[in-house]
């Protein structure tokens, strides 16, 4: 599509749309056209630049369609010829008249996209820091080394996106639908969700290896592989860690409070000292866990393994009104009440 006339047609929807005017809908001598003053003015400059960035997007993804660039390439638009190709050059940052690269098309740092469709778009490279992504719709999209710092991504749908060496410092994923989505565990690109707002968020089914976990308290993190992942300053209070992979972890002092962990995996977990009153821990796999000092007051130990497990009333691990069916204890036998 002509880059004027796409421009053009932006200028028409969006002033079309300030004045309010439909296809039968011409001002007569009755009506009274009121002046646009500088908040007009600014609010109109805001929605141009809102939707010719949307357009863009939408012209270079249909542009795009056809190529199939190597991985080592991008994709550039040739002005001369007016064709997309593909190029070698990965760093030029094009201005004015220059060859348009498509991932600078895309730099929408702090652009309010909230509730945008942008499932299955390229935005490699793409800079959306500081942007409002809220309730925006990124599933299945290629995220690969976004810089998303700063993002609110409150509410987005990022399922089966790909965020490998995405930039994800101080990003709200508070309430985000993050399920399947892939990080890259490389430790070279070490995902750091210290300060992201995370609660509530869905991160089911992710392999979160090696990532740093900050406030996960009421998220969705059942079927996580969360093995070698630092939780040192996380925050799982009444999270769904059910089926989640906690093998090995060290635990001590963790506040697992109001947690489900149905079907966890927790053999060889150092649980030491670790407050884990109100916990559902049914068919979980506690074997060889460390549970020395550990509050299990009211948790549900039902169907649970805990053959090998460290605790005993020696060990001051509470278990008082902890509930008890078919539990296996350290030594193997089945029971279906505390042995203490």
């Amino acid at each position: 599509m002509n880059k004027v006339a796409t421009l053009g047609l932006a200028f028409l929807l969006v002033f079309s749309g300030c004045l309010g005017l439909g296809d039968d809908e011409l001002p007569n001598d009755d009506d009274t056209v009121e002046p646009m003053g500088e908040t007009d003015l600014e609010s109109l400059e805001k929605d141009m630049d809102m939707l010719k960035a949307k357009l863009e997007l939408l012209e270079a993804s249909i542009d795009n369609a056809t190529l199939d660039c190597e991985m080592d390439q991008i994709p550039r638009y040739d002005a001369e010829n007016d064709v997309w190709v593909c190029s070698d050059d990965r760093t030029t940052h094009p201005s004015g008249h220059e060859n348009l690269n498509v991932r600078w098309v895309r730099d929408l740092s702090g652009a309010d996209l909230s509730g945008t469709n942008l499932s299955g778009e390229d935005l490699r490279d793409a800079d959306l820091s500081g942007a409002d992504l809220t309730g925006a719709d990124l599933r299945y999209s290629d995220l690969r080394d976004a810089d998303l710092s700063g993002a609110d991504l409150t509410g987005a749908y990022l399922s089966g996106a790909d965020l490998t060496s995405a930039k994800l410092y101080d990003v709200d994923l508070t309430n985000t639908n993050l399920k399947y989505a892939i990080l890259d565990y490389d430790p070279r690109y070490r995902v750091d969700l210290t300060n992201a707002g995370t609660s509530g968020a869905d991160l089911s089914g992710m392999d979160l290896k090696l990532t740093i976990l900050g406030n996960m308290s009421g998220a969705d993190l059942s079927g996580a592989d969360l093995r070698y992942t630092d939780l040192t300053n996380a925050d799982l209070r009444n999270a769904d860690l059910s089926g989640a992979d906690l093998s090995g972890m060290d635990l001590r002092d963790m506040n697992l409070s109001g947690a489900d962990l149905t079907g966890a995996d927790l053999s060889g977990t150092n649980l030491s000292s670790a407050y884990m009153a109100y916990v559902d821990l049914s068919y979980a796999d506690l074997t060889n866990a460390n549970l020395t000092s550990t509050n299990m007051r009211y948790t549900e130990v039902d169907h649970a393994d805990l053959t090998g497990a460290i605790v005993s009333y020696e060990s001051d691990t509470d278990i008082d009104n902890s509930y008890w069916h078919q539990t296996i204890w350290t030594d193997g036998y089945i029971y279906d009440y505390p042995p203490w």
